[in-house]
């Protein structure tokens, strides 16, 4: 059992470091463009670099790549906290708690699930579980957890349902709320069509946005030592 539990811990670290080197990888190459007044493609031509005729990088279009680093952004706050609470409930299963070893915090939020499931699709009675278990195998659905509403102040209340602690986001007079905030509204500005990618780039200088991911990927990587701790301790249960 520990062994799966090793597991879960350590899938859940493997995504958000591949996530988060997207994210780099994405800044350095906004860097690098603004750094070397990037003007066009190159391609290789007779074993040289050749530029590509008719291909400009021009200063509007390097805004609108700049805007989408919010959208990579975004992709790494929500995945990161799906999977984070999903790891949970994995951990709950591996376990094979009963409704009734569960705390308080825990037996709220399966509550909530299993009410949601049996209202929108009705009770499955060819499930082969007794209750106890059925109640914390049914509802919950990691697809459904979030809808690009995901900050700081998000978390916090996400933490609290669950029972876990999270950290602060001020840490050492960087307001990372902020910055999360930030993450979240100009992300769902850009989804939803009221800004363009070329002025949300336009507001958007090069060290900004690198600051804004650094900042996020710090956060985000305190948020899973804490929910690390609430599984490998079954701080879900009454037994903790």
């Amino acid at each position: 059992m520990e062994q799966d539990i090793d597991a879960i811990i350590r899938d859940l670290y493997k995504d958000f470091r591949e996530r988060s080197k997207e994210v780099k990888r994405y800044t350095q190459f906004i860097q690098i463009m603004a750094a070397e007044k990037a003007a066009g493609l190159s391609k290789s031509a007779d074993g040289e670099l050749v530029p590509i005729a008719g291909f400009d990088l021009d200063r509007d279009l390097v805004k609108t790549i700049r805007a989408s680093g919010y959208l990579l952004l975004y992709n790494l706050v929500e995945s990161t906290l799906s999977n984070a609470i999903d790891s949970i409930h994995q951990a709950i299963d591996v376990h094979g708690y009963e409704f009734n070893q569960l705390n308080d915090n825990m037996k709220e939020v399966t509550l909530k699930h299993f009410k949601k499931a049996i209202t929108s699709r009705g009770v499955d009675f060819s499930t082969t579980h007794p209750i106890q278990f059925a109640m914390i195998k049914m509802g919950y659905e990691k697809n459904s957890l979030f809808s690009g509403n995901i900050d700081c102040r998000e978390i916090r209340e996400i933490a609290k349902r669950y029972g876990f602690s999270v950290p602060s986001p001020i840490l050492k007079g960087r307001n990372i709320g902020d910055m999360v905030l930030e993450v979240k509204t100009k992300r769902n500005d850009l989804a939803h069509g009221s800004i363009s990618f070329e002025l949300c780039g336009r507001e958007t200088a090069p060290e900004h946005l690198v600051t804004v991911a650094d900042q996020t990927v710090v956060y985000l990587r305190a948020v899973l030592r804490s929910v690390s701790y609430f599984i490998r301790y079954q701080k879900f249960s009454i037994e903790a």
